[in-house]
C-alpha cells in the first residue's frame, strides 16, 4: 500500500486507523512523501510511477524519516528503515 503519509500525528493516525479497519490482514505500507514532499498536481503521477516500479522490481521502499509508531500507526505494517523484498509480506 502506498499511503499518503503526511507525517502529522492527526493525519497519519486517521490514515492508519482506516487502513487497519479496511484491510485488517494488512499489506505492507510505505509512503514517498517523506522523500518527495508535497508535489501538488504531480503527486498522482509520481506515486503511480513509484508503485509500478515497486511491483516491477519486487522491492518495497521504506518510509523515509519514520522513526517510531504514533497513534494507530502501530496497527499497520509500515516498511521503515530499509527496503523490503517481495516475499511473505507481498499481498
Amino acid at each position: 500500500m502506498n499511503a499518503h503519509g503526511t507525517g502529522t500525528a492527526l493525519n497519519d493516525s486517521a490514515e492508519a486507523a482506516l487502513l487497519a479497519r479496511v484491510l485488517p490482514a494488512g499489506p505492507a505500507v510505505t509512503s514517498a512523501k517523506g522523500v518527495l514532499g508535497h508535489t501538488m498536481g504531480a503527486a498522482g503521477a509520481i506515486e503511480a510511477a513509484l508503485t509500478v516500479l515497486t511491483v516491477q522490481h519486487g522491492l518495497i521502499p521504506p518510509t523515509a524519516n519514520f522513526e517510531r509508531p504514533g497513534p494507530d500507526t502501530d496497527r499497520i505494517d509500515v516498511v521503515a528503515g530499509s527496503a523490503r523484498s517481495r516475499g511473505s509480506h507481498w499481498r
